[in-house]
């Protein structure tokens, strides 16, 4: 990692309501982080090119962003060109409608359901935050 970068948690939502929850809750979780905010895919994506993967411990992404690419679309670029980062999908459908998704998938990114209760949120985050990811 640069020495000048800062490690940090992407998140890539396009309700700008959710920037200050987010913000919050990670910051719960560990104060030095940077939360850096992306409302598209593509924004997503550049912000991540602009960094070395290793200053990302996190991105959460709505799974149905407003745009071309959704946040599905999002993850599988990630999860092919920079698979240690840690990854976390946000929406409004039911666990069971997530699961059948990401079906096709031997693992898939933990799954945070809107509305959520805070501490069920920070729970989730902080076990992914706290993670040691190690890709062989």
């Amino acid at each position: 990692m640069n020495i000048q970068e800062q490690r940090c948690v992407l998140v890539v939502e396009d309700d700008i309501y959710m920037e200050s929850i987010f913000k919050k809750i990670i910051h719960s979780i560990d104060p030095t982080l940077k939360v850096l905010w992306a409302t598209s895919a593509d924004e997503a994506q550049a912000v991540v090119q602009s960094r070395t993967p290793d200053s990302f411990k996190l991105i959460i992404a709505d799974y149905h962003l407003k745009g071309p690419r959704t946040g599905y679309d999002f993850w599988r670029g990630c999860r092919h060109h920079f698979p240690s980062i840690a990854f976390a999908f946000v929406s409004s459908v039911t666990p069971e409608k997530y699961l059948k998704m990401m079906e096709y998938y031997q693992t898939c990114p933990k799954f945070i359901r809107k509305t959520f209760q805070s501490d069920q949120c920070r729970s989730i985050l902080a076990d992914l935050i706290k993670e040691e990811r190690h890709v062989v």
